[in-house]
């Protein structure tokens, strides 16, 4: 649990900066999907085990970012100042386990030989599962600055 604001401000500038950086990851994938999306048949195999490899990657480095947001209890901090945000807390880390599996359909169906209008089909899935994570982390933030009363972007 965190103990002062202090503590607070550093987790949930850390969490903010862990945001940042998975967020960078997620742009470099759909900057290869975009770009596989112009390829020929013949060249999508070598982009499909890079692109398991990235979406692997992010499955891991979001599963030990999950686990230390539940875990850090930054987010239950924020509820126990304003118990009217426990409902948004509570579907927020259900997310959790939905982005993670949604993750590991695309990368089972990347596993599989894909190829043209199944191609654009798994691109379009994993430019969803991106905003998906992007709205989540938003509404994490929000809870976060509603339940401490401040502004994360000029903390």
């Amino acid at each position: 649990m965190i103990g002062s604001r202090d503590e607070f401000f550093a987790y949930a500038n850390y969490l903010e900066a862990e945001h940042r950086r998975l967020q960078r990851i997620v742009r470099s994938a759909q900057d290869a999907f975009a770009g596989s999306l112009e390829l020929a048949e013949s060249q999508l195999s070598t982009q499909r085990h890079a692109l398991i490899d990235c979406l692997t990657d992010l499955h891991q480095q979001l599963d030990q970012h999950f686990e230390q947001e539940e875990q850090g209890g930054c987010i239950e901090e924020a509820v126990s100042h304003r118990p009217a945000l426990a409902s948004r807390a509570k579907s927020l880390e259900a997310e959790h386990a939905q982005l993670l599996d949604g993750l590991d359909q695309l990368i089972r169906c990347l596993g599989r030989h894909v190829s043209g209008q199944d191609w654009v089909e798994v691109v379009r899935r994993f430019d969803q599962f991106a905003d998906t994570l992007r709205a989540h982390e938003a509404v994490e933030s929000d809870i976060l600055q509603r339940g401490f009363n401040l502004n994360l972007e000029n903390a």
